[in-house]
């Protein structure tokens, strides 16, 4: 009895270890003008604090603005909720011609 008692401990753990949200790597960007710097440090701001990295941010031109990151999957959904259409949030790939 004691042994599947410690199984049960043992496995409860681990699926909460599983549960972790997956990180992804992501461009967050846009070209709207209605997007103001405070959305963008925003947005930052929520990948930080979920414990997610900001790796480079982008100020080109006038209108394309943004950053790439690693960060959990949940907070990048918070980010498309609030972002809603103009910010833009794209898994980091490599593209090709």
């Amino acid at each position: 009895m004691r042994f599947s008692a410690f199984l049960t401990a043992v496995l409860t753990v681990a699926s909460g270890v599983v549960a972790v949200d997956q990180m992804k790597s992501v461009i967050i960007w846009t070209d709207k003008k209605s997007v103001t710097q405070d959305m963008i440090d925003r947005a930052k701001a929520a990948i930080v604090e979920a414990r997610g990295q900001i790796t480079h941010t982008y100020n080109l031109l006038d209108n394309f603005r943004g950053f790439a990151a690693i960060a959990p999957a949940k907070a990048l959904d918070d980010i498309k909720a609030f972002g809603g259409d103009d910010m833009n949030v794209d898994e980091d790939q490599i593209v090709s011609g």
